[in-house]
């Protein structure tokens, strides 16, 4: 250095100690730029292991994070197919859950047009009935008000007579 003030370093040396100084500046700068980028990796490897939910000797740096890691994730997968098998069953579920009651609701319909049509046969064969008592009681199939007052005669008449 006192050489180079006094400018008696020739221009070969000079031009090495200003690259030497330059060199040493970027090693400088690459030895911030590591410790900067080994805070952040830290950092990471911390968060990850967080989510992870991996133990603090786990977080350690080298093979046994990434096994560890590794490993979480390897676990985490299978109960993540786990889960998806088991919500694609429920889903068969429901479909077949869904097909059965479509099966109740048509066989619902059919016995409700079943129980219908057995009470319109059920009411035609009263009505018969009314009207066959109401004919053979002497009225000559005569229906409605004027078979009631017939029938109400013939029955005022066996009555009369003991026939009852």
């Amino acid at each position: 250095m006192i050489r180079s003030v006094l400018d008696v370093v020739s221009d070969e040396e000079a031009e090495l100690l200003r690259r030497w100084e330059e060199l040493d500046r970027s090693k400088e700068d690459l030895d911030k730029a590591a410790e900067e980028a080994s805070i952040r990796a830290r950092d990471r490897r911390r968060r990850l292991a967080e989510r992870l939910s991996l133990s603090r000797s786990a977080m350690e740096d080298g093979a046994l994070f990434v096994q560890a890691a590794a490993a979480e994730v390897a676990t985490r997968r299978r109960e993540a197919e786990s889960a998806q098998a088991k919500v694609a069953e429920l889903r068969e579920g429901v479909v077949a859950a869904e097909g059965a009651k479509d099966e109740a609701v048509r066989e619902h319909a059919e016995l409700l047009g079943e129980l219908r049509a057995l009470r319109r046969e059920e009411a035609r064969r009263e009505q018969a009935e009314a009207k066959a008592q109401a004919g053979g009681a002497g009225g000559q199939g005569v229906s409605g008000e004027r078979g009631r007052e017939i029938g109400g005669e013939v029955g005022r008449e066996a009555a009369c007579r003991g026939e009852r």
